[in-house]
């Protein structure tokens, strides 16, 4: 197990962007979604900037949470519809994906993780939980969303 201080200062998620990377958070009533896109770097040399579609991922996330009634158990059909928004945009690039929801209600928590990007829950400054890595099959590298040239990269566990 992992142990150690958890910091008590710089816990604040807000939208917006880190570098490649872009963080989310949306609440309403009943549910509260955070989420993690860590753009790909090696994009760059393709000419792409890998900002691009961690934010646009994240825009779309929140876009779509704000006019639907997401059920927190829908991570799956969240990503897919916020996919089919950023190839209608044409933003290209990739990334690994990081979704929490959590229902407040049942509190419980739904998750959805794609790629080496990844959570952990702590109790009583303890590893209570820990995300797994989705990797490539062939070993290439963490899986990973992408939109390039019209194309769509989903794992085949989103596709409902």
């Amino acid at each position: 197990t992992m142990r150690g201080e958890l910091p008590l200062s710089n816990l604040n998620l807000t939208n917006g962007d880190f570098g490649d990377d872009a963080g989310m958070f949306f609440e309403n009533r009943d549910n509260c979604f955070v989420g993690l896109a860590d753009g790909a770097g090696g994009n760059r040399s393709l000419g792409i900037n890998p900002a691009d579609f961690s934010r646009a991922i994240l825009a779309a996330c929140r876009s779509i949470l704000r006019q639907t009634n997401v059920q927190t158990t829908q991570l799956p059909r969240l990503i897919l519809s916020a996919m089919q928004q950023v190839e209608a945009s044409h933003v290209r690039g990739s990334s690994t994906l990081c979704l929490l929801a959590l229902d407040k209600e049942k509190n419980s928590l739904s998750t959805l993780n794609i790629g080496d990007s990844g959570f952990a829950i702590y109790r009583n400054n303890e590893l209570h939980c820990r995300s797994k890595s989705t990797m490539n099959s062939n070993s290439s590298g963490p899986r990973q969303l992408f939109a390039v040239n019209g194309s769509l990269g989903l794992p085949c566990f989103i596709n409902e």
